[in-house]
């Protein structure tokens, strides 16, 4: 005789589920505070300790570096021991390294507030949130991802305002150390209120649960295909965000219409992250996934489309959205194809994509433009890489169903 097959979770868990959206949402809002204060500060620091433009900005791909390196182990952790202490090491590192920001005054003391803070922004980031999401919903998955994730991006742009309030009148010191000490009142105790997974049962789309080794991970054809899907994001949304102030500036519009562009495009990202995880709940992390890098593809052949005006504005919108989107919707694929008890793991390895996405993508754009006089070979490899990563995608295979009970 055969019997139904369980409920993927049990009904939702009223105030205790909503706890833990809110508390990952501030760590994911002090993550992009502390890392997007630190170009507010560029001009005064370097005018005042006599560094170069080129000695502060360093630190970003060392700080890029060491998320990357660190993931792995962040995300393992996260699956052992839950997302809880992650969160919580990752808010007194980011604390602590902004306090210790405040009193540099070497370019080696600086990067190594870089490594720390690569760190914490790995602890206080998408692993564990996403961990934690994963663990504790199944239908509506999706949009509690896309809720938590927005935090980055309102972090972002709270956090210059942020660091300029606390330093004004005084100096850059100050508003290192306010922003510190804001960030250890608020995200610490946010962590802390995020709690285990409701149940081990197996979400009805999951891959059933399984631990996965590194070693067999490495053995994954799906795990390449989605790396290399990774890898070329990163070298296209990294190599274009770092240049995209000097094209459209190149494009002879001002600067301010140029940074106001900028502007636009990150924040049509709070949308694509919300609208992605609700569609993701709808057609399924994979169709959803297909379907943004589908536009990001969309929106590379509209980067090589000649002049200003109506098809600037369309790029700057799905570009912007499509970006921000793909911090959702991977996550997601990556839960539905390994499963939800894995996520933080396989996506950590996953990340490691970022050293040569994110390091070939903005080398290379400023490299073809300094030979050539333009972007335009740049941003057709961009294309290319984008077209690719679809396939990829397509190729990932869908999750087994869990076996029926009962039979």
């Amino acid at each position: 005789m055969s019997g139904a097959r369980p409920p993927a979770f049990p009904a939702p868990d009223g105030w205790r589920d909503g706890l833990v959206v809110f508390g990952c949402l501030v760590c994911q809002i002090g993550m992009g505070v502390g890392g997007y204060i630190f170009p507010v500060f560029l001009k005064p620091i370097a005018e005042e300790l006599d560094w170069s433009r080129m000695t502060y900005s360093l630190a970003h791909p060392i700080m890029s570096t060491s998320v990357a390196l660190v993931a792995p182990l962040v995300g393992r952790f996260a699956d052992r021991s839950g997302p809880r202490p992650v969160l919580v090491v990752g808010g007194v590192l980011m604390s602590l390294a902004l306090l210790g920001a405040g009193s540099m005054d070497r370019p080696e003391h600086f990067y190594a507030i870089a490594v720390v803070l690569g760190v914490a922004v790995a602890c206080l980031g998408d692993l564990p949130t996403g961990a934690a999401i994963a663990g504790r919903f199944d239908s509506r998955r999706g949009l509690a991802l896309g809720t938590v994730y927005i935090g980055s991006s309102i972090g972002g742009s709270l956090g210059p305002v942020l660091a300029t309030a606390l330093a004004a009148g005084a100096s850059w010191r100050s508003g290192f150390t306010g922003v510190g000490s804001v960030l250890w009142l608020v995200v610490v105790p946010a962590a802390l209120m995020v709690g285990g997974p409701r149940s081990r049962i197996e979400s009805l789309e999951d891959e059933p649960a399984s631990q996965w080794t590194t070693r067999a991970l490495l053995g994954t054809r799906d795990f390449w295909l989605l790396f290399w899907a990774i890898f070329a994001f990163y070298a296209y949304r990294l190599g274009v965000n770092a240049h995209l102030v000097a094209y459209l500036s190149d494009l002879g519009l001002s600067d301010e219409l140029a940074v106001g562009g900028f502007s636009l495009m990150v924040g049509v990202g709070i949308v694509g992250k919300l609208v992605s995880g609700g569609l993701a709940d709808r057609v399924g992390a994979r169709g959803a996934a297909l379907l943004n890098f589908s536009l990001l593809v969309v929106a590379s052949f509209l980067l090589l489309l000649p002049g200003v005006g109506v098809i600037l504005g369309i790029f700057l919108v799905v570009h912007g959205f499509a970006t921000a989107a793909e911090d959702v919707v991977i996550p997601l694929l990556v839960a539905r194809r390994f499963g939800s008890e894995s996520l933080a793991t396989v996506y950590g390895l996953l990340l490691l994509a970022l050293v040569p996405g994110g390091s070939i993508g903005p080398v290379l754009a400023g490299w073809i433009h300094d030979t050539l006089g333009s972007y335009t070979v740049a941003f057709s490899l961009f294309a290319a890489g984008n077209a690719t990563a679809v396939f990829a995608l397509l190729a990932v295979r869908r999750p087994s169903p869990p076996s029926l009970v009962g039979m």
